[in-house]
């Protein structure tokens, strides 16, 4: 079959299976053996030969090839764990579960992310890497540009406290938002009387369950989550109150206070005609 100097031959066993071989002296043994490099139809001709050279160059090197062979399957199966796909979807199944947005957040993070960089090593991830994608948002979305670098920021610090990823320093942890997509702009828009109005009358229409919050919102000036992350049993319906607790207020640390809001009674009127749920829980 042509075989050179390099490839001992071919072992054909009753079974009609055939084997590329290589005979020698391999490191770490005194005596001479044969072993297979690969079947015949896994190895063509020309890659037998190929595989049979570069064995026996790590020979001549004291190498042993199949420990060679070895350290590099576990490199690659090292570097296939590590790619920001695996360490994304690992940072999304430990972190993203139990949180209010957790969906939205795995959402982006395969689309915008996972999309770009997923067979990339983690550690091949640069600065540049995250600002490019970072920019690329901010020219249609301002505020998705936020929330990436965000989530970024804490996908890579997720990875280097894991300490088994190979990443030492986050890349994303000296990237500035302002510095990235600009200084984030406050909004000033008042709705007149007559946009109140025609807000007061689509929230009344819109009815179960969105636009209770609306209303809430409209009625208290509170913000988003500390509406529609309304607990009953932050309200004393009785004594018209609303208390809600320091955890759920803007202000961390020491500075957090609980909220006290009064309640009105078109305020009273539209919690009870909400329905009250067995577990008691949230406003539904």
């Amino acid at each position: 079959m042509g075989f050179d100097r390099a490839l001992s031959g071919i072992r054909v066993l009753p079974s009609g299976v055939k084997t590329f071989i290589l005979g020698g002296r391999f490191p770490g043994s005194r005596h001479f053996k044969r072993r297979a490099l690969g079947g015949y139809g896994e190895l063509t001709l020309a890659e037998g030969r190929d595989k049979a050279r570069e064995w026996l160059k790590l020979i001549e090197r004291a190498v042993d090839p199949r420990a060679h062979e070895e350290r590099q399957r576990q490199a690659e199966e090292r570097q296939r764990r590590n790619t920001f796909a695996a360490v994304a979807e690992a940072f999304i199944n430990d972190k993203l579960p139990a949180e209010r947005k957790g969906r939205e957040v795995e959402r982006d993070i395969r689309r915008e992310f996972v999309s770009v960089w997923g067979d990339r090593p983690i550690t091949d991830i640069a600065p540049r890497d995250i600002r490019e994608v970072i920019r690329t948002k901010a020219k249609t979305a301002k505020s998705k540009a936020r929330n990436l670098l965000g989530y970024a920021k804490r996908l890579f610090a997720w990875a280097v406290n894991e300490d088994c990823y190979g990443l030492v320093t986050s890349p994303a942890a000296a990237l500035k938002p302002s510095t990235i997509i600009g200084e984030k702009v406050s909004g000033d828009r008042i709705l007149n009387e007559m946009e109140l109005f025609a807000f007061f009358r689509a929230a009344k229409r819109i009815g179960y369950p969105h636009g209770v919050a609306y209303l809430l919102l409209l009625y208290t000036g509170l913000r988003l989550n500390e509406v529609a992350d309304a607990h009953w049993r932050e309200f004393d319906l009785p004594a018209k109150l609303w208390v809600i607790p320091k955890e759920r207020m803007k202000a961390k640390d020491s500075r957090a206070r609980p909220h006290a809001v009064p309640l009105t009674d078109e305020m009273l009127a539209d919690l009870q005609a909400l329905p009250r749920f067995a577990d008691g829980g949230y406003l539904d």
